[in-house]
């Protein structure tokens, strides 16, 4: 069986993207999968419910902002713990950075980068941050193509268009 973490670096509540997650979540054969969550926050009663009913845990860390060594302290226990194959997270600078160093010293082998945005907020991080991402992820997906210029620059990723989109 394949071990996924999903790690959503933003609320997971009914907006965009939890919306792709629960999109790529509900049409996924889980058969031979076990996949699970991290998110900032508490889960809305009705998609909790339809993760945990799928066989999913749900972990809750506080926000990787307030605290970001300790937030991937605890986020490389669960990994390890977990034993997770695969760590997806989805964000939008080379922040990122901090899930894909808890995955690799958690032990996940494979470390996906999911570009979720052409832009942030934090400008000055995300370039201080690129050699440190571009050296712990192992794939590199975006939302479309001008969010994976952003994030990946010249290395390869991967589109990954939301389910029920129209292009």
């Amino acid at each position: 069986m394949i071990k996924i973490l999903m790690v959503a670096t933003t609320h997971f509540e009914l907006d965009g993207i939890t919306n792709s997650l629960m999109n790529y979540y509900r049409h996924m054969d889980k058969s031979d999968m076990q996949i699970d969550f991290v998110t900032p926050n508490k889960v809305v009663k009705r998609l909790k419910k339809e993760l945990t009913r799928g066989g999913s845990k749900i972990y809750v860390l506080p926000m990787r902002n307030t605290r970001p060594f300790r937030y991937a302290a605890l986020l490389s226990r669960i990994i390890r713990a977990g034993k997770y194959d695969i760590v997806h997270a989805h964000g939008n600078s080379c922040t990122l950075q901090t899930e894909m160093f808890a995955a690799k010293i958690g032990g996940a082998k494979i470390r996906i980068a999911h570009s979720r945005n052409t832009s942030c907020d934090h400008k000055f991080i995300h370039l201080l941050l690129r050699p440190f991402f571009n050296r712990t992820y192992t794939h590199g997906f975006a939302c479309g193509k001008e969010a994976g210029k952003w994030l990946f620059g010249n290395k390869t990723f991967t589109v990954i268009i939301p389910i029920g989109c129209i292009l």
